[in-house]
């Protein structure tokens, strides 16, 4: 996941890297090489992942999500990053309305939250002014035996 401008930057110059490399292997095909279908399509592969990418981040930054849904508490990081940049906060923003460093919340991101208390989890949801919606359901449990 995209979580800041530089990374951004970082994803759109290598699409660029990418798309010349598949126009390289395009142009430089060598009848004999039996693994050229294998490359290109390797990073062709990579190419299409870093696109989803980029795209999910525009479309985060454009304002338009509002709703976002997760499966599970271990989700709550992806949604907390995402929701920052829905809001078009940078990482300085959220720093700033908690009163934290920017690197702070760098680590933070880069660590998907593994370092932030549960107290901390919620400070960040209600900096971002979220509403954060809970359903627990009890699984089945096997007979001890």
């Amino acid at each position: 996941m995209i979580r800041n401008e530089r990374e951004r930057k970082a994803t759109a110059k290598q699409i660029t890297t990418l798309t010349e490399l598949i126009e390289g292997i395009s142009r430089n095909r060598d009848p004999k090489d039996d693994w050229y279908d294998l490359k290109l399509r390797a990073v062709e592969s990579q190419l299409a992942d870093l696109e989803a990418e980029l795209n999910a981040y525009t479309t985060l930054q454009s304002g338009s999500v509002t709703t976002m849904f997760g499966n599970g508490f271990n989700e709550l990081p992806d949604l907390l990053i995402k929701a920052r940049i829905a809001r078009g906060w940078t990482q300085r923003d959220l720093a700033h309305r908690l009163g934290l460093s920017e690197a702070r919340i760098q680590q933070y991101e880069a660590s998907d939250y593994s370092g932030a208390s549960l107290s901390r989890l919620s400070e960040v949801a209600d900096a971002l002014n979220i509403e954060i919606r809970e359903t627990i359901h009890l699984k089945s449990v096997a007979a001890a035996g």
